[in-house]
């Protein structure tokens, strides 16, 4: 049963694969795709409703295209979008065209919707099969515009690289994820992976986060991959997830100990108290957050970090808190610099209330040694330290006075 093939697409019947004698699909290559409102085909496949539309040819004689006609197709799934590369190959299915069924001269009026790239090279980077009837923008001479803006110029006698979009380049550091039993793995092309996977004892291709635990118990891990990290590997042999090399990953773990070494684990303030289990040796459920900087961000409430036992902060070198208004800190007891710090803080304010009270008195203490006398003898040193005294007190005094006394902090409280 053959079916068109899109906008001006013709019948063929090469390359077709029937289920049940109904659906019908038809393997092609992506000749190009529309992904931009700056392709010439953009308003043509329907502006922002077309993106992702490829213009394909058949396969039919082969893989050599045959390219006498212009064909569209759409992607089938609306919620997953993995579009194809230039020159990768799709399969075609034709559903009946929503719009046109409904007049009558459109019975029977079809459009044409395609399938994930074909899985030729079993790459999550590409699988093109390239088609040198394809047109190779790179051999095209480009304007001082076009190459001033990143578009490569290539003379005739360079090295035309495979064309597999206007932006993608190809790798030959991204590797594919081994995958175990029951696995559930999502690849991007660039070593960007999720894996939905678990405990897995005594594997061929052993990996580091199965010697606890039990077979089976749930795993999860999404990573970014290193591109850049200096491998002789070949690019289509499986890799593993590093918590040392990945450039960010997060793992949710339910049993399994994984062996992660933070950049600091400085325990001294616990002292004799239990400290956290190291995160290289702790057992069970937990998350591990892995990259080169950490972001907590709330837009409209706060943030809120919780725990039954300790919240440990460890830094290599400061440890900052910085506020436009205050800090506060609630506890049974806190002490400064160190643990086993014995000093209590003074209450300020019950100070100067006490040194308020004892003022009157060293003021009389200091009238009485200005006239000091032993009977008709005056004391010559008492007298001599009589008005430094009253001149001292007087600074104190004013020190102590007012709602906001001088010795006192306008920014730190304490209870």
């Amino acid at each position: 049963m053959a079916f068109s093939l899109g906008v001006n697409g013709g019948q063929s019947t090469s390359g077709q694969s029937s289920f049940g004698g109904g659906v019908e699909l038809l393997d092609v290559r992506v000749r190009d795709i529309i992904l931009s409102p700056n392709h010439p085909r953009f308003d043509e496949v329907g502006g922002w409703a077309g993106i992702g539309t490829v213009i394909f040819d058949t396969t039919d004689g082969g893989l050599n295209s045959t390219r006498d006609s212009v064909s569209f197709a759409k992607p089938l799934f609306s919620n997953n979008k993995f579009y194809p590369l230039i020159n990768e190959i799709v399969a075609i299915i034709a559903i009946a065209d929503p719009v046109k069924s409904q007049d009558a001269d459109g019975v029977g009026a079809k459009l044409s919707f395609y399938l994930p790239p074909a899985n030729l090279w079993n790459s999550q980077h590409h699988n093109a099969l390239p088609d040198n009837k394809v047109e190779n923008p790179y051999q095209k001479v480009k304007s001082y515009k076009e190459v001033s803006q990143g578009s490569p110029n290539y003379e005739s006698q360079e090295e035309i690289p495979e064309f597999l979009g206007t932006t993608f380049k190809e790798k030959d550091q991204v590797f594919p994820l081994y995958f175990y039993e029951g696995d559930h793995i999502i690849e991007g092309r660039w070593g960007n992976t999720l894996r939905l996977g678990s405990t897995v004892k005594f594997p061929d291709f052993p990996n580091t986060w199965s010697s606890e635990g039990e077979v089976g118990d749930p795993l999860t891990i999404l990573r970014v991959a290193n591109p850049n990290k200096t491998s002789t590997q070949a690019g289509w042999l499986p890799t593993l997830e590093n918590t040392t090399e990945d450039l960010s990953s997060i793992y949710l773990t339910s049993t399994q100990k994984i062996p992660f070494f933070p950049s600091s684990f400085k325990t001294d303030s616990f002292g004799n108290d239990p400290s956290p289990t190291s995160p290289s040796e702790y057992e069970g459920n937990q998350i591990i957050l892995d990259s080169g900087r950490l972001i907590l961000n709330a837009k409209k409430d706060g943030v809120l970090i919780s725990s039954p036992t300790s919240i440990h902060l460890s830094s290599g070198n400061s440890i900052n808190l910085d506020t436009s208004q205050r800090i506060v800190l609630s506890a049974g007891e806190i002490n400064l610099i160190d643990r086993n710090a014995t000093e209590r803080a003074v209450l300020g304010d019950e100070l100067v209330f006490q040194l308020q009270k004892l003022l009157p008195v060293l003021e009389g203490l200091a009238k009485a040694c200005s006239a000091a006398s032993a009977g008709p003898y005056p004391v010559p040193t008492l007298i001599s330290i009589g008005p430094a005294l009253e001149t001292a007190l007087g600074e104190f005094k004013t020190a102590l006075s007012g709602k906001n006394p001088k010795i006192l902090s306008n920014k730190i409280k304490l209870q």
